[in-house]
């Protein structure tokens, strides 16, 4: 698949959570995100996790958070990343939604990092994601919002962005 991320590539039936990726991705080939590149059915999620890395896609679906969702979820994560998609689909925070059936909630992105949160949705009134400033990212109101509808908030606020404590999570 060629399928390049920052924590995991190609996720088939997993939850990826709690993750931050801060180095910078590049693939040559289609699916490169900051956190997943590709999640490839219903059974996947990316929750809670971000990216602070540059991300870099020779192709299509080039994402700061994850280059391709097909049908998965993907909630309460952001991007403060650079995203450089030299295909036709990239996104700050999801490169392609390749379904309306894909899920996403409380997604967030630094702005000037891509000229679109999400490069390519299926559905524009449920599948988007917000731009906020550097003021925000660093504030206690935007721990707030990306903290929301979760059971245990995870994310506290950091110097430039929240963080958070813990290690990453892949459930087979």
């Amino acid at each position: 698949w060629g399928s390049t991320g920052g924590v995991a590539g190609n996720v088939t039936s997993s939850i990826v959570s709690g993750c931050v990726n801060t180095g910078n991705v590049t693939s040559l080939n289609s699916y490169a995100g900051g956190v997943a590149a590709y999640l490839s059915n219903a059974n996947c999620t990316v929750s809670a996790c971000y990216n602070l890395g540059m991300v870099s896609g020779g192709a299509d679906y080039t994402g700061g958070v994850v280059g391709k969702n097909t049908k998965g979820t993907i909630n309460n994560c952001f991007n403060a990343g650079v995203v450089n998609g030299n295909g036709s689909v990239a996104g700050a925070v999801v490169g392609q939604m390749g379904n309306a059936d894909g899920v996403v909630k409380h997604l967030y992105y630094l702005e000037g990092t891509c000229s679109s949160g999400i490069g390519d949705a299926k559905d524009a009134t449920t599948q988007i994601s917000t731009a906020v400033n550097a003021k925000t990212l660093a504030s206690a109101e935007f721990v707030a919002l990306i903290n929301a509808e979760m059971d245990t908030p995870v994310f506290v606020t950091g110097k430039f962005n929240p963080v958070f404590s813990g290690s990453c999570t892949h459930i087979d």
